[in-house]
């Protein structure tokens, strides 16, 4: 590449689409001129740089925007495990609801037939308690 290659990219509007490798080597090339050779040699040469600058911009940008949506994925994975998770305990809480229930139901017949037999115990003693309290 030589520099009347890189004046006619400038000139023709073609180093404006051009990669980063190939603004470096115009901008090589452009730099290893003598001033003189072109008048718009420091508008060539900055110009150059300004698109260098911005492709290196647009490279990190690109870079922060991937990580960053690399991360968004990881993130969303996770979150799917913890729904995952979380169905999985709503599932145990439900079974833990119904052995509770039928515990429940045991407790209440256990107790209710308590208190049959109470009433049972206190009618067939209520004859032996009135005694006593006669003092037969």
């Amino acid at each position: 590449m030589d520099f009347r290659t890189a004046q006619i990219a400038y000139q023709d509007g073609s180093i404006f689409n051009a990669d980063l490798p190939t603004l470096r080597a115009y901008l090589h090339v452009v730099n290893q001129q003598q001033p003189h050779a072109d008048p718009r040699y420091h508008q060539i040469a900055t110009t150059i740089q300004a698109l260098i600058d911005e492709r290196q911009k647009q490279t990190r940008h690109q870079i922060t925007l991937q990580q960053a949506k690399d991360q968004h994925q990881q993130i969303q994975g996770q979150i799917g495990n913890i729904s995952d998770e979380l169905a999985k305990v709503k599932i145990q809480l439900n079974d833990l609801k119904g052995t509770l229930r039928k515990s429940h139901r045991v407790h209440l017949w256990i107790f209710g037939i308590a208190v049959v037999t109470a009433i049972i115990a206190s009618i067939a003693a209520a004859d032996s308690i009135l005694r006593w309290i006669r003092g037969e």
